[in-house]
């Protein structure tokens, strides 16, 4: 890390702290999943480059508040909320910055969206796909078990006839219909 960068991490941190988002580097360790010795070692400039993963989680634990550019040394502007408020004096130069900012901002936004989208309806396909394979082997299911229930019906009956057994038929007499002589 750059000394610009462990200022920015340590004004990240002193804003947190300020802010009442946490309490200590023990604290925002905890919430970050991470050991307070790394907190630490980014608080004091102590790691060559950023930990990306670190830096992320970072900014979602805080609902996307802080700058990750900021954090990486790369803006002067800590909070996401300032971004599109920014003003500068030389309004020809300055205009095409804050322009970009807006339209990089919006494009990110809208790709984000659409790909949302578009994580949506192939979700979507593939439910459907599914919902027809369950069906199919439930019909499937069926079918073998109205054939599996044939053939034990088909089965008993040759069993029945290889051992001499035959279902009770008219000549046969039927208990309790004995006449009396």
């Amino acid at each position: 890390m750059t000394m610009k960068e462990k200022n920015n991490f340590a004004h990240v941190l002193e804003y947190l702290l300020a802010n009442g988002m946490i309490h200590n580097q023990k604290d925002l360790a905890k919430r970050l999943n991470t050991t307070e010795t790394t907190v630490t070692r980014n608080k004091k400039g102590n790691v060559k480059h950023p930990d990306e993963d670190t830096i992320r989680r970072f900014n979602a634990v805080f609902g996307d508040i802080i700058n990750i550019a900021y954090l990486r040394g790369e803006s002067d502007i800590m909070l996401v909320a300032d971004l599109p408020q920014r003003k500068e004096i030389n309004t020809a130069v300055n205009s095409r910055k804050e322009q970009s900012y807006s339209t990089d901002y919006s494009s990110l936004i809208n790709a984000a969206l659409a790909a949302k989208d578009d994580a949506i309806m192939a979700l979507k396909h593939e439910l459907i796909a599914k919902d027809e394979t369950i069906a199919t082997k439930d019909a499937l299911i069926l079918s073998l078990q109205q054939q599996l229930q044939e053939l034990r019906a088909i089965s008993a009956m040759q069993k029945g006839a290889l051992h001499g057994c035959y279902p009770l038929g008219t000549a046969e007499e039927q208990p309790g219909k004995h006449e009396k002589i």
